[in-house]
């Protein structure tokens, strides 16, 4: 009997932002609004270790009747000032706060050049408004994020 063969899948990243300690907020996972979303990423940012960076994956602006999560909108859920990171449902953008700006170090909150493939949102003064679209973009983002964060291991 055939199998099915998914040719479209992205196991190493589903796996790191679906698993603790990242939040998979997705609404066929539980997330239905916009406002569960919110009410996870500020109870997450309460109950974190100071400084440790957030990831959030599964946001899908659609179903949860979200509004684009800048910068803006995100620092108001993360009012200690932690580096968080919410990965779309896509995976084509990845959303992100000024706490993650400082921790990538960017010269007056302004982005560096769009890489190729990828490119960076920014408001009417340059400065970031806290979106990275595509991969090469978002990898720039998420990358060091991702790999701030501390991870379970398991022994066998």
């Amino acid at each position: 009997m055939p199998g099915f063969i998914d040719s479209h899948n992205h196991p190493i990243l589903s796996g790191v932002s679906t698993q603790a300690p990242a939040y998979w907020v997705a609404p066929y996972v539980g997330y239905k609004t916009w406002a569960d979303v919110q009410a996870k990423i500020l109870q997450a940012d309460k109950e974190a270790k100071p400084g440790v960076p957030l990831v959030f994956n599964g946001v899908d602006r659609m179903l949860q009747q979200a509004p684009t999560p800048t910068r803006d909108i995100l620092d108001k859920l993360t009012p200690s000032g932690r580096p968080i990171i919410v990965i779309d449902n896509s995976g084509h953008i990845v959303y992100f706060n000024s706490g993650t700006i400082k921790a990538l170090g960017w010269k007056d909150g302004k982005p560096p050049a769009d890489p190729v493939g990828g490119s960076f949102g920014c408001n009417p003064d340059g400065t970031s408004n806290g979106l990275a679209n595509e991969v090469a973009a978002e990898m720039a983002v998420a990358g060091p994020i991702l790999f701030r964060r501390p991870f379970q291991t398991h022994c066998f």
